[in-house]
């Protein structure tokens, strides 16, 4: 899985839900790519996005329409994660979303693509050496 796999986390699929310019990119370059096969989703994405969704739309509209919209992405085991999480999470005052995020892309050698906020702009060049970061605003 490690070759043409990604890891997306939440930003990314709130630009594409909503439609957004960089939402547009995001499903050019990275779900319209053939040379991409698996795309990656951390557990806490999935819950961010239904409590996303939900404030606009309803508990029970914004949990049918992101199971509906994630089946066809890779939801990784929280269980295979959490010790990386956590490592990260001691080591980088960043959300535990990202320290999901991330962990997947760590523990199989793939990049994780984010949208750009100020919590990881901070921490870019140490967290560089955790895994290969990405942005959707640079592609």
């Amino acid at each position: 899985m490690k070759n043409n796999s990604i890891v997306i986390d939440t930003g990314v699929f709130i630009e594409f839900l909503e439609g957004s310019e960089l939402g547009t990119k995001f499903e050019q370059f990275l779900l319209d790519n053939s040379d991409i096969y698996h795309y990656l989703v951390s557990p806490l994405v999935e819950t961010e996005l239904k409590y996303f969704f939900c404030r606009k739309l309803g508990i029970d509209e914004a949990i049918l329409m992101i199971d509906d919209f994630l089946k066809d992405f890779y939801i990784y085991p929280e269980s295979e994660l959490r010790n990386e999480a956590s490592r990260l999470k001691c080591l980088y005052p960043i959300s535990l979303a990202v320290c999901y995020s991330i962990s997947i892309a760590t523990l199989n050698s793939i990049p994780v693509i984010f949208k750009k906020e100020k919590e990881l702009k901070e921490k870019l060049e140490k967290l560089t050496n955790e895994a290969e970061i990405r942005f959707i605003e640079d592609i």
